[in-house]
């Protein structure tokens, strides 16, 4: 902005007296015509990026049909597990994640399933929610300990989030907790000598089975993708060598997240090109606002799309992507 483009000294001495110089007048102005003109060129461009992008969106979304009910599936699995552990949840009065010490968040459903797995023989990456709530129904002790996960998870989730006013707390000579609580929440995922090292049974099962069977196949995705979100927010808690939840000696399962995270990485790109919201689209490919890479995200999308079709994952093409950064749009959790 230019020198004649700003408010003098006595502009603002003006102003303070609700008076408005001609200068100031000129100033508004002229910073309205750049923010018009700055809309103009935006629309502009977006109507450009448009025309430009009609071929490779058509391909996109022509490569990328297949998968999508799976990814549907599992995130109706995510909203069904939800109202297991916190039945009285609305959208209006949702339980928060997680906040840690060091600033990430972990989703509150991960936690209460980490925790039930620990506590439970059953796999639950090869169960539905609807599976564990038929087991429930017979089994008082099992929905007391489902509603104490609940309501304990939930609890620590609300303090997690105000832990900033420890620091206050402590110069007052006081102690709320809040500084034991990352502490706690481990001793509850790892319990000890009895903790499970997180396996899922299922991924071979899946890795094997004739890709016919379609339906089958899609529920087996939707289950396990549930709980790979789970090992993702274990990850930012405990790191990605942990013993009991990084899973370094499953290559059935490594294999299976792979696949997993692929799926959910293209469903993201497939309804931002099909919003054509190509802002979007470069965010999820890790580029940014450079749209000279906004063709390459097309033809990366369009790549994948066409290797979940064929159930193939080449070497070289695992080498080039592997989707470490990629987030579970799971339901009502993000």
């Amino acid at each position: 902005m230019n020198k004649k483009d700003e408010l003098s000294l006595w502009d603002k001495i003006c102003a303070f007296f609700g008076i408005q110089t001609e200068h100031a007048r000129n100033v508004e102005m002229e910073q309205a015509t750049a923010e018009a003109l700055k809309d103009k060129q935006k629309e502009l461009n977006d109507r450009l990026i448009k025309e430009q992008m009609k071929e490779k969106r058509s391909e996109v979304l022509r490569a990328t049909n297949d998968g999508t009910v799976a990814i549907s599936k599992a995130n109706e699995k995510a909203d069904d597990w939800r109202k297991i552990f916190f039945p009285n949840e609305t959208p209006e009065n949702k339980v928060s994640d997680y906040t840690l010490d060091n600033g990430k968040k972990v989703s509150s459903l991960s936690l209460c399933m980490a925790v039930l797995q620990q506590t439970t023989k059953n796999d639950l990456s090869s169960m539905s929610p609807d599976e564990f709530k038929k087991m429930m129904a017979g089994d008082e002790k099992l929905q007391k300990r489902v509603e104490k996960i609940g309501n304990t998870i939930k609890d620590m989730a609300q303090k997690s989030n105000v832990k900033k006013l420890k620091y206050v707390d402590q110069m007052l000579g006081g102690d709320n907790g809040l500084s034991e609580l990352d502490d706690k929440l481990k001793k509850i995922l790892k319990p000890g000598e009895k903790a499970k090292e997180l396996k899922f049974i299922s991924a071979a099962e899946y890795n094997q089975m004739d890709q016919r069977v379609n339906e089958y196949r899609d529920e087996l995705f939707s289950n396990m993708s549930v709980m790979f979100k789970v090992k993702d927010d274990m990850v930012k808690i405990f790191g990605k060598d942990d013993e009991i939840y990084g899973m370094k000696n499953d290559k059935e399962s490594a294999k299976m997240e792979q696949h997993v995270k692929m799926r959910f990485k293209t469903a993201a790109l497939r309804d931002a090109f099909e919003k054509e919201n190509y802002d979007k689209a470069l965010k999820i490919a890790g580029y940014g606002n450079d749209y000279s890479k906004l063709e390459e995200v097309a033809d990366l999308t369009t790549k994948m799309g066409q290797q979940i079709s064929n159930e193939h994952m080449s070497v070289k093409f695992k080498e080039e992507n592997t989707f470490e950064d990629i987030e579970y749009d799971m339901g009502n959790e993000l």
